[in-house]
């Protein structure tokens, strides 16, 4: 599926649920924000940042109240981080790391350039999923070890 795909299929799903508006934040030096009961995301970004700051975003739009910018606020980081695990929920299961894998890929640059993600996002939900799971997860028959930091360890058991 390529990235345009992903990002209107992402784009339509969640627009039934929000309304989301494309247009131009450079006032505001932000990709996106969720404000008022609404998604906004930059019109300029490429259709990869667009994809993950609205699956951030969303993120927000299911855990956050208030307004959060001020990171140095203990309180806002809290939402910040369960915004951004939302997202990892919300479109990267463990079953397309296995998928990847299937594919032949084990590099973490060719699993997000096969889930339409940008390398850093990807990094970041590996992160996620250390935390939320540790460095090894047994799942179905397979073993999937996050000990790398650039490459994706699975073995069948």
């Amino acid at each position: 599926m390529c990235f345009v795909d992903k990002y209107e299929e992402l784009f339509l799903k969640i627009s039934d649920e929000v309304p989301i508006v494309e247009t131009s934040l450079t006032g505001y030096n932000l990709y996106g924000f969720y404000y008022n009961n609404i998604i906004y995301i930059e019109e300029t970004l490429s259709l990869v940042d667009k994809y993950e700051t609205l699956l951030e975003e969303y993120g927000h739009y299911r855990t956050s109240s208030g307004v959060i910018l001020d990171l140095k606020e203990r309180a806002n980081r809290q939402q910040e981080s369960l915004a951004f695990s939302h997202s990892l929920g919300t479109r990267v299961t463990i079953e397309d790391f296995l998928e990847c894998y299937e594919k032949g890929m084990k590099y973490y640059w060719e699993v997000a350039e096969y889930l339409g993600l940008s390398s850093e996002f990807l990094y970041n939900l590996v992160q996620e999923v250390k935390r939320r799971h540790g460095l090894i997860i047994e799942y179905k028959n397979y073993v999937i070890k996050f000990i790398t930091e650039s490459a994706l360890l699975v073995t069948q058991k």
